[in-house]
């Protein structure tokens, strides 16, 4: 998934729609970006956005290194 910044309000709907168990979206000084390596692809961010800005990355790819979500859900 992918923000444009641009179209984006800042309302945070994404942040508190991403499961917890992931945490991939977040805010970074101005900007709310998803960070690929934690995002697992659900579309809750893009159901929870009222602007739809939130769109499908076609670059992303689920991570490989499955140690990463150990470390996620310990939290």
């Amino acid at each position: 998934m992918k923000i444009a910044a641009n179209e984006c309000i800042h309302c945070n709907s994404c942040v508190r729609a991403c499961p917890s168990v992931f945490d991939a979206i977040v805010n970074v000084s101005h900007d709310v970006i998803i960070v690929p390596e934690l995002c697992s692809g659900c579309p809750k961010c893009v159901a929870a956005c009222p602007v739809d800005c939130i769109y499908p990355d076609p670059d992303w790819e689920p991570t490989t290194d499955v140690s990463i979500w150990d470390e996620v859900r310990r939290g």
